[in-house]
């Protein structure tokens, strides 16, 4: 009688909380392994593992590969995913971080997983580690198709054609290239890392060598990022990362990330005329005055006003803290909307809110930042295009300082801290720093 078959699809039980605790015969070859742990991880809909964030923003950027990227044997606040997740809130880079690694998971698989899972998805990033599994894979009887019950693509598959030698690294580069084809069709961003591992096999090379091949051939980026984990103190075994090597893994995803990635950007929003509020939910008519934003529930919905070509008040929103892009005001269409980058030929109000903070910049005639808790900043009538000078009164203390500005773009979490933003990437970030108040600060 023929047993029924199916595809395997490498994944957890979707909206599942587990906690695992390898067995022991696990720790016989992997000594370094703390023993009697218990590990917690929880998924999403999809049976991709999550930290905190799960599908606030638009994007989902998504770590897949085997088991060195499914990184389960490492407390959940030691992960790659975690030190990731806190990484790319300070690049200001609003993307809901999965890992749909698997233990066992082979190339054939990840494409199975991208097929089924991702591309339907509203424009994926896919950071693909090539799995350890694939090395081994070439050894076997027929490669990706084999009968071996950890790696084998079918489920019931009863199959008895001979080994044969040839051609076993073309079902790799094969399979490899659909991949890469299918990403492109469904417009999803696909970006390649070679093999996680602390000591070098044969096969290793072979395969980093192919993978950079195709990679190089389809305007895909590669990077070899293995070369800066090779270390001992980062590896329980041949290849797993422990904590520490979770930690520099996800430290060069962070640079990583911060040359390849640019921030989402939420849907504009607009005010028709003068007298409409901005507000997902109208609840009130804001009088004039002086609001300290931090005293309000930030779970209130957006408002403000505009007067007199201006917008005199805004609150706190969660759509701020979850989309960092820029909000202005443009005079000329009288409407109020979320960008990425301001030109130097714009005359736009510059609005920007972070850590329960506005900051309005004028473009124009006018150079200002109010800020609405009561301090006010102003740039000096010495205005030069590509230097300001910043004072501003906080309690009767004056600081001075002095911003160079290339693309005219200002981000200011608080009066005490600029961040300054050169758009190369609009999410590159060169320096920050914090105002000393007993000393005079320039900042070019």
């Amino acid at each position: 009688m023929v047993s029924k078959r199916f595809i395997r699809l490498k994944e957890f039980l979707p909206l599942t909380k587990f906690i695992r605790v390898p067995p022991d015969s696990y720790y016989l070859t992997r000594p370094k392994l703390d023993k009697n742990k218990y590990y917690y991880f929880h998924t999403d809909e999809d049976g991709f593992i999550f930290n905190k964030i799960n599908n606030a923003y638009d994007r989902d950027l998504i770590l897949i590969g085997g088991s060195s990227i499914e990184n389960l044997f490492v407390d959940a606040d030691k992960r790659i995913l975690k030190y990731l997740e806190d990484f790319l809130i300070d690049l200001k880079l609003d993307y809901n971080i999965k890992n749909a690694g698997t233990s066992g998971a082979s190339l054939l698989h990840i494409t199975n997983i991208i097929l089924n899972k991702i591309v339907n998805k509203k424009n994926p990033v896919i950071f693909l580690f090539i799995p350890s599994n694939d090395s081994s894979i070439l050894n076997l009887h027929n490669t990706y198709w084999n009968i071996d019950k950890l790696n084998s693509n079918i489920i019931g598959i009863e199959n008895d054609t001979i080994f044969s030698k040839n051609n076993k690294t073309t079902s790799y580069e094969n399979v490899l290239l659909s991949l890469v084809n299918m990403c492109r069709i469904f417009s999803v961003d696909l970006f390649v890392f070679n093999t996680i591992r602390l000591k070098e096999k044969s096969n290793y090379k072979v395969i980093d060598n192919i993978t950079e091949k195709v990679c190089r051939g389809n305007n895909i980026v590669y990077t070899d990022m293995n070369r800066f984990l090779q270390k001992e103190a980062n590896f329980y075994d041949d290849v797993h990362l422990n904590a520490e090597g979770s930690y520099q893994l996800a430290k060069l995803l962070k640079f990583f990330c911060a040359k390849h990635l640019s921030p989402t950007q939420t849907s504009s929003y607009k005010f028709k005329n003068k007298d409409e509020f901005l507000s997902l939910e109208i609840r009130s008519i804001l009088k004039e005055g002086a609001y300290n934003i931090n005293s309000f529930n930030k779970s209130e919905h957006f408002m403000g006003v505009v007067n007199n070509n201006s917008i005199n008040f805004c609150f706190y929103s969660n759509i701020y803290s979850k989309f960092n892009t820029i909000l202005v005001f443009d005079k000329k269409e009288n409407t109020l909307g979320l960008v990425k980058k301001i030109n130097d030929t714009d005359e736009k109000a510059i609005l920007h809110i972070q850590s329960g903070r506005l900051f309005f910049i004028e473009r124009g005639i006018k150079f200002f930042i109010n800020e609405i808790v009561g301090l006010h900043v102003n740039f000096s009538d010495k205005i030069e295009r590509t230097n300001y000078i910043i004072e501003s009164y906080n309690e009767n203390e004056k600081l001075n300082l002095s911003i160079k500005i290339r693309e005219f773009y200002l981000s200011a979490s608080n009066l005490l801290r600029i961040n300054f933003v050169e758009h190369k990437k609009s999410c590159e970030v060169f320096s920050s720093f914090i105002i000393n108040k007993n000393k005079p600060y320039s900042y070019f």
